[in-house]
């Protein structure tokens, strides 16, 4: 049985506001923190929770238009950014490098022999010249803020690709004008974009991987049209042997890494704040509402 009579849930768009009213007695219990929000938080008395989380935090690479479609730019960009340091300082080590498939260790197919692409500037800018772009290029980059990648992650990532030559342009949207795109014929898609996919509470990668197939139309936010991840996709997607599936799609992560389609980036463990009276448990992805108790 849940440990409280009543429970009101509000809708606080605004990160700062959602803090702030935490502060206040607003409210008992704060979700979806920003990393930068915790230590402030943690002073001031608070109780700081965190659960890693059920998606991770990267960014898509245009895979129909411009250098990105080249293997070697896309790899290059993964070598050039130090995702280890950003793991450190801007999540304040509230996170998981991601080890290049999009999944969490929790996930069934999760690849264990996968590893993070490493920090390596030399090796970003070798490629680069091989791929035909030894002065590096321009690129855009839209986004939205969220809690878990915003602006400020955005440009520690801009600054780590202009030292290989990479240029980036950052562009801020509003949401329903950054979906139209997201959703859009791939001509509307920029360079880079932030994205943050769930595999729900499943703990399958179906939900991630399908977007990266032709299970999503083309004009409905498809990723990646490449036959052999395809191939792999749905091999392990229709297969109805639970081991069997998690070692099928083990083999799509493999693909799906060394094509890198994305810049990988982090499962972050989102961080939220409580009063000092409040108790969660062990929280859980979903049910930590009901297993907290306090007053």
């Amino acid at each position: 049985m849940p440990g409280f009579e009543e429970l009101e849930i509000k809708i606080v768009p605004d990160l700062a506001a959602r803090a702030a009213a935490l502060r206040t007695g607003d409210i008992d219990l704060a979700l979806a923190l920003t990393p930068d929000q915790v230590p402030q938080l943690e002073a001031n008395g608070f109780k700081i929770f965190q659960t890693a989380g059920t998606s991770t935090a990267h960014f898509s690479l245009d895979m129909y238009n411009g250098p990105t479609t080249n293997l070697k730019v896309r790899q290059a960009i993964n070598y050039a950014v130090d995702k280890e340091a950003i793991q450190k300082v801007f999540y304040g080590g509230r996170a998981r490098v991601d080890t290049g498939q999009l999944i969490g260790p929790d996930v069934l197919g999760y690849n264990p022999s996968l590893q993070p692409y490493p920090f390596n500037r030399e090796r970003a800018k070798q490629l680069l010249a091989e791929a035909g772009y030894p002065n590096g290029f321009r690129i855009n980059m839209t986004m939205i803020n969220l809690s878990t990648i915003n602006k400020d992650l955005a440009q520690i990532v801009a600054d780590n690709l202009r030292e290989v030559g990479i240029t980036v342009d950052i562009q801020i949207k509003e949401a329903a004008i950054w979906l139209q795109d997201y959703y859009g014929p791939p001509e509307r898609r920029p360079g880079m974009f932030v994205q943050v996919i769930n595999w729900d509470q499943t703990f399958e990668p179906d939900s991630v991987y399908r977007w990266y197939s032709d299970k999503i139309a083309i004009d409905s936010g498809r990723r990646w049209d490449d036959p052999t991840f395809a191939r792999l996709y749905e091999a392990a997607a229709f297969e109805l042997d639970r081991t069997k599936r998690g070692q099928a799609y083990q083999q799509a992560a493999a693909y799906l890494h060394g094509q890198a389609p994305v810049l990988f980036g982090w499962q972050v463990f989102g961080p939220f704040a409580g009063k000092r009276t409040l108790t969660l448990g062990d929280p859980g992805h979903a049910d930590f509402y009901i297993k907290a108790k306090g007053s």
